[in-house]
């Protein structure tokens, strides 16, 4: 991709690029066309929808691209292929050496990505989709870690939580344009884990919920509530040895099951699928290895 030097290219460039981005994680063809030039996009992008019916995706069991940023700021998407594996990677954009963190969003509850935020080290959050970019006002820089599990306030639009260094976790309940609402404190104590990662149902309640990684290695359950003032209930160990991570993420349902699944990055680079299993007591199978490389420490951010 061609960079473009100065101010004034500067722009220029993000803007095709947040286009390129956007209309990679909505998976739209006419967006695609609409907004993006071959050598950015290619001219097709692979659905993740399966066919059959209009609205085919819960929400509960969203579908979303595996979106892979390396160490050169370049981002790459991959689909699932319906199968718990995923499609071979298509480069989108360079530009993301500054990107601290992005998680993509259902706001329309169809079960698919039309939209993400995306954190820079300079602490600004910008929602982005086929449309362009947007600046959101507050400070998040704070926050280490940023996702959207889905909807856990009881509101339409899917929600995002955040941990500030003192280990507190908020929610913030997301308007109907996408920006997001004053902040609700969830408790503090959430500087005991090195990874928080969910996105959908884990647990067959139709609750998006989340799990988080202990630095002993012990995965703790969070089944979610529907309520936006306590989004969680009592934690539930759920294994040890997760300490062989490096990485924890979810795109949501890998194989169409109807079940959000969660990945895993081991030390060496090979990505795990953990198949989500609908059960608060077992929230996962046994593990498959995603791919036959071990290439997957080449990125600095997937989610």
């Amino acid at each position: 991709m061609t960079h473009l030097s100065g101010r004034r290219g500067g722009r220029a460039l993000t803007r095709l690029a947040t286009a390129a981005l956007a209309t990679a994680l909505a998976g739209s063809l006419a967006a695609t066309q609409a907004f993006a030039t071959p050598s950015v996009v290619p001219s097709s992008v692979p659905s993740v929808v399966p066919s059959g019916t209009a609205s085919p995706v819960p929400p509960e069991a969203p579908q979303f691209p595996l979106t892979a940023v390396d160490g050169r700021g370049d981002v790459h998407v991959y689909w699932p292929d319906g199968r718990g594996g995923l499609k071979p990677r298509e480069f989108v954009l360079g530009g993301w050496q500054t990107h601290r963190s992005g998680t993509h969003v259902d706001h329309d509850r169809d079960g698919l990505a039309e939209g993400a935020y995306g954190q820079r080290a300079d602490g600004r959050l910008f929602y982005v989709t086929e449309a362009g970019e947007r600046l959101l006002e507050g400070e998040w820089g704070q926050y280490d870690q940023l996702l959207s599990p889905g909807d856990l306030g009881g509101t339409p639009e899917a929600d995002v939580i955040a941990r500030d260094p003192r280990g507190v976790l908020w929610l913030f309940s997301a308007r109907a344009d996408a920006t997001l609402r004053p902040r609700i404190v969830v408790g503090p104590g959430w500087n005991a884990y090195t990874q928080i990662a969910g996105l959908g149902d884990l647990t067959g309640d139709r609750t998006p919920d989340i799990v988080a990684r202990d630095r002993a290695g012990v995965l703790w359950l969070y089944q979610g509530t529907g309520e936006a003032r306590k989004p969680f209930s009592q934690r539930v160990g759920v294994g040890h040895g997760w300490n062989r991570y490096n990485l924890l993420t979810s795109i949501g349902d890998l194989d169409q099951d109807g079940r959000s699944d969660l990945l895993a990055r081991d030390r060496t680079g090979v990505l795990w699928l953990h198949k989500g299993a609908g059960s608060a007591k077992a929230p996962f199978s046994q593990r498959t290895r995603i791919g036959d490389g071990a290439h997957w420490n080449r990125y600095r951010l997937l989610f």
